[in-house]
């Protein structure tokens, strides 16, 4: 068993699926000081590494959904409530959306939570992106998918295999578009997207990009473009 944390919405049709039995669906609550339009990012309230970091603001709700779950032993063991609560503007609302790989942490490291790089114990990277989470799409421990070319290069340097695609094409309400990495996630060897991946001129290099990794696309809407949802975060580490 693991942990998948997605906004209400996502959390919802992510239900409805019954293909996630095996994992809990913890429904992320709205942060009350960001903008509403992107209030309901999970990847600027939750992030998942080594350990599951949670904004005070959100932390009651999430921790109540996961001792659901799982022992409260396990809890005091692997969730940490983070010093930070996301707030606006830019980029009092980015503390918590790190990139986390298989071997390094990615982000703007003045502005990162604190309990994340204390509880980390791989090597963080310093780049000038606040938003490295939604602007980079994990596929499996050593790809990437990004619309970011400057964090793409970045991460190909560190020597992950990158598919840079174009920009747009990502729905976010009241903003010209979303950001890819935003738009989804992996989930053991499924990349779930919110949207459907056809309505994407990458579409195809996309799609074989994951198929060269092993891992099965799941779209969650087949009538839709891909939606800017913070991102669908997952954790398994040590869950039994």
């Amino acid at each position: 068993m693991g942990f998948i944390f997605a906004s209400k919405t996502v959390a919802a049709k992510m239900a409805s699926l019954n293909l996630f039995s095996s994992h809990k669906i913890i429904a992320v609550p709205d942060g009350p000081l960001l903008d509403e339009r992107f209030a309901d990012h999970v990847d600027l309230k939750v992030f998942c590494d080594d350990k599951i970091i949670l904004s005070p603001d959100v932390a009651e709700e999430v921790i109540h959904q996961i001792r659901g779950a799982i022992s409260e032993s396990w809890i005091l063991s692997r969730v940490v409530i983070g010093d930070k609560t996301p707030q606006m503007p830019y980029p009092n609302d980015v503390p918590y959306n790190v990139l986390a790989l298989k071997q390094h942490l990615i982000h703007k490291l003045e502005i990162t939570e604190p309990q994340i790089l204390k509880h980390t114990h791989k090597p963080v990277v310093n780049v000038s992106q606040g938003y490295t989470r939604c602007s980079v799409l994990p596929v499996g421990e050593q790809a990437v998918i990004t619309d970011d070319a400057s964090l793409g290069d970045t991460l190909q340097k560190l020597g992950y295999d990158v598919l840079i695609i174009c920009k747009g094409h990502v729905q976010l309400a009241g903003f010209p578009y979303g950001l890819f990495g935003g738009s989804g996630g992996s989930i053991g060897n499924k990349v779930v997207m919110n949207g459907c991946l056809k309505f994407h001129p990458d579409a195809e290099r996309i799609k074989q990009f994951i198929l060269k990794h092993h891992k099965v696309l799941i779209e969650l809407d087949d009538q839709q473009p891909l939606i800017d949802c913070g991102s669908i975060l997952f954790y398994d580490e040590g869950v039994s």
